[in-house]
């Protein structure tokens, strides 16, 4: 049992051995160590908040250059679709005038046939025609 238990020691007692244990070298060290520990930790607390808001201010300048990279490369995609529409559109239109052009030109060409065909029946109409009576005529004269 001890003299806690029955009582023996009293208040002043546990206040005269906890001064006295303050006032030990072993417990100026121990304290000076602890407020040293904590100086160190607020330290080390303030450096790694420093830390993080460098990662964090690196992080976002990484990331508004990232963005401001792909919003130029979105900006310089929609140049060249537009351009390449345009490019498209024309070649479109050429190819609608040159088909134009070449139904004219199929017409011109069925219409030049038809007419070269007519021709050359009248000439083969006018040839038998040439020769039947040359034919009649040679009879006449035997």
């Amino acid at each position: 049992g001890g003299a806690w238990a029955g009582g023996g020691v009293g208040a002043t007692d546990v206040e005269r051995g906890l001064e006295r244990l303050r006032g030990s070298p072993a417990y100026q060290a121990a304290f000076e160590l602890e407020l040293w520990r904590q100086g160190e930790m607020e330290k080390f607390k303030l450096h790694l908040a420093r830390q993080e808001e460098a990662i964090r201010g690196e992080l976002e300048a990484e990331y508004r250059e990232m963005e401001l990279q792909r919003a130029k490369e979105f900006r310089q995609k929609q140049a060249e679709l537009r351009d390449l529409e345009k490019r498209l559109q024309k070649r479109m239109a050429d190819l609608q005038e040159r088909d134009v052009a070449v139904k004219a030109t199929e017409q011109q060409v069925t219409a030049a046939n038809q007419t070269l065909e007519r021709r050359a029946q009248l000439r083969c109409q006018d040839l038998e025609a040439t020769s039947s009576r040359e034919a009649a005529m040679a009879e006449q004269e035997l």
